[in-house]
């Protein structure tokens, strides 16, 4: 895999703090290429015999991810992949390893199995020394993680990659008024659904509740009163969402996400996509970037998508930018926007 020349200066400044700390966290993000960016740096230092095997392991426990991963992984030797309930069963390797933490805002709390992965591996995520190995945390979202450094609470290395040429990002987004905010979805859905006449796809996620009602069951009905198609996705789904996005629909089709399919998988095809819409008031900052917006950003882009979101969340995507310019602010934790997680059950948490 030869990396882009922002993904050399990336893993070369990860390698070059790793001459002197053992933990490193590459914050890029999302669709940037971050994958290529640690491929990178586990195979060079392979090769320089630095480590004696790679182990890239998530407490994200979706499929569609682990595949994506396995198949950028390749036939390269001496790298393992362990995901969600695998990590339960993962025994540590002998010799020096190059662990590669991806998606590192999921499954951060106390307890949890890459809580008790991290134990097993004597590993520490709040830095320092890794038990004579190496720990790479990856992410696009590390407000838990950087929360504490921007604040000087933490002293934790940080290694921010930046973007290539062409990259549309949540900013650009924000700068093409592509962003819209509402109040009440249902009220917001439907008048975007009156207007929904082109033979293209809309792509809305659903929660279980809003104020004692199903969305699931609100979009549904919304679909039939708009005569509109309805194609409903969710983790058992047995075809995948981008073989139905590579063709453009012959009717006006909206697309029904349940829970968290989809989040942090590559979308390739965007041009028959019309706008997004996240139904939730109470989403965490982290899974909101890593829904919609983090889907749509990337290199194959469609500028004209639209995504919908709650006005609740807009000052915190500005606050995202914001660390990716300037290094020195950070959205809240990211179970800010949770009602029952309180944030110091992190694994990260410093007092």
């Amino acid at each position: 895999m030869v990396p882009y020349p922002n993904q050399k200066k990336a893993g070369d400044d990860i390698m070059k703090v790793f001459e002197t700390e053992q933990y490193v966290l590459l914050a890029a993000q999302m669709q940037s290429g971050k994958t290529g960016t640690f491929m990178y740096v586990a195979e060079q230092m392979l090769n320089d015999n630095k480590v004696d095997q790679v182990v890239i392991f998530s407490g994200n426990r979706e499929s569609l991810l682990k595949k994506q991963t396995l198949d950028r992984v390749g036939d390269l030797k001496n790298v393992h992949v362990v995901w969600g309930p695998q990590l339960c069963n993962f025994v540590p390797f002998d010799g020096v390893t190059l662990y590669i933490w991806d998606e590192s805002h999921y499954g951060q709390l106390k307890g949890q199995q890459v809580d008790l992965f991290l134990q097993k591996c004597n590993l520490n995520p709040k830095g320092g020394s890794q038990n004579n190995n190496y720990l790479l945390s990856v992410s696009a979202t590390p407000f838990t993680e950087i929360f504490p450094i921007v604040r000087g609470n933490s002293d934790k290395k940080v290694v921010f990659m930046e973007n290539m040429d062409g990259y549309w990002s949540c900013k650009n987004m924000i700068d093409h008024n592509k962003i819209v905010t509402y109040k009440d979805p249902f009220i917001k859905l439907q008048n975007v659904l009156q207007s929904f006449n082109d033979n293209k796809y809309a792509i809305i996620r659903a929660v279980d509740r809003i104020k004692g009602l199903s969305s699931f069951k609100m979009v549904q009905q919304l679909a039939i009163l708009n005569q509109l198609k309805l194609i409903v996705f969710d983790m058992n789904s047995s075809f995948e969402l981008d073989d139905i996005l590579a063709s453009q629909p012959k009717e006006p089709t909206l697309i029904l996400i349940k829970g968290s399919y989809l989040m942090g998988k590559s979308i390739i095809h965007k041009q028959f996509i019309h706008f997004c819409f996240e139904t939730s008031k109470f989403k965490k900052t982290d899974s909101l970037l890593q829904s919609f917006i983090g889907r749509m950003c990337g290199f194959n882009f469609n500028i004209n998508i639209i995504i919908y979101i709650h006005f609740k969340f807009f000052s915190q995507i500005l606050l995202f930018n914001s660390l990716f310019l300037f290094h020195n602010t950070s959205p809240f934790i990211s179970s800010f926007f949770s009602h029952n997680t309180p944030f110091f059950a992190s694994i990260f948490y410093i007092p």
